[in-house]
């Protein structure tokens, strides 16, 4: 059975786009073009077009009057029958969401404000940035920081896994924190914060407590909504910081850099295999479930390195 969905003004404009006359849809009776509406109202999609729906042939039965619809448009019959049934309010499909979701541009919704659990618990324990739980984290799992070590903080800004490190490292340790951008909150004793390029190998400034046991990467693209794009400057930074650690980490130490899920990740987790015994993929509880990052984990650095392939 054919059913034919008119919109009344003849032409519909839905995120700048403007929409032929007719959907055609597949149905069985009214009844069960109801039944979709529902299913699909309760998807927090898009914004609904409120139309009609008339059916066309001989075939299709009204359950209430037993008799087919008019198939003349526009008669008084059906006019009378459109007022007679509830206005049926019909979801979008997949490509009009989407093109939605373009038009929108910044005016959608961003996921990433508003405060969740971590974000407060963070500030609450004087931490500037929710991060300092994904580190809490790696550090719980794998052992990563102890009293002493010598440890290298790339992109340090705005300072959550400074303090972090700052504290586990304790009195006799060392932390240098590099970052373009100035940090703000108040240095622990045992830091030293560098304002400046983190990757460049030829920083000498970057040697100031080298070798490092440690070896820390928070550091990710400024994002465009471009995911490919973003995945790609992600992959970047990642191995510009993993080649930092090569030349840069102690033997037997560690690394961990974030990166954004995508088809480099085979290339990224091949590169840490090479420069450490161990390679491990975490994603810790305080990534938002909606993001695509994880950090790539090397533990035991090799004393012989082989050359990249």
């Amino acid at each position: 059975m054919r059913a034919r969905f008119a919109c009344g003004s003849g032409l519909r404009t839905l995120a700048g786009l403007t929409w032929k006359t007719h959907l055609r849809f597949m149905v069985a009776d009214h009844n069960q073009v109801q039944r979709l509406v529902h299913r699909e109202s309760r998807m927090k999609r898009a914004p609904a077009m409120q139309i009609s729906a008339r059916l066309e042939g001989s075939e299709t039965q009204s359950r209430r009057s037993g008799g087919a619809w008019p198939i003349r448009r526009g008669s008084r019959a059906f006019h009378r029958r459109c007022k007679r049934r509830k206005p049926i309010i019909l979801r979008c499909c997949k490509d009009a969401v989407q093109a939605e979701s373009m038009a929108k541009g910044k005016n959608a919704k961003n996921p990433y404000k508003g405060a969740d659990r971590f974000t407060v618990a963070a500030k609450q324990q004087g931490y500037p940035a929710r991060s300092v739980f994904k580190l809490e984290e790696i550090d719980r799992r794998i052992r990563l920081l102890k009293p002493g070590m010598h440890v290298l903080d790339l992109g340090a800004a705005p300072g959550s896994w400074m303090l972090y490190t700052g504290q586990k490292i304790g009195r006799n340790g060392k932390l240098l924190a590099v970052d373009l951008t100035a940090i703000e909150v108040p240095l622990p004793e045992n830091t030293t914060f560098l304002q400046g390029d983190a990757l460049s190998l030829e920083n000498e400034a970057l040697e100031m407590y080298a070798p490092y046991d440690v070896v820390l990467s928070d550091m990710a693209p400024n994002t465009t909504g471009n995911r490919i794009g973003d995945q790609t400057r992600s992959f970047d930074l990642f191995m510009r910081a993993l080649a930092v650690a090569e030349k840069l980490g102690k033997p037997g130490g560690a690394f961990v850099g974030k990166i954004f899920m995508g088809e480099d990740f085979p290339l990224a987790k091949k590169g840490v295999k090479r420069v450490f015994d161990e390679e491990r993929a975490l994603r810790p509880e305080g990534v938002r479930t909606n993001s695509i990052e994880l950090f790539l984990v090397g533990l035991g650095k090799k004393a012989v390195i082989p050359p990249a392939t």
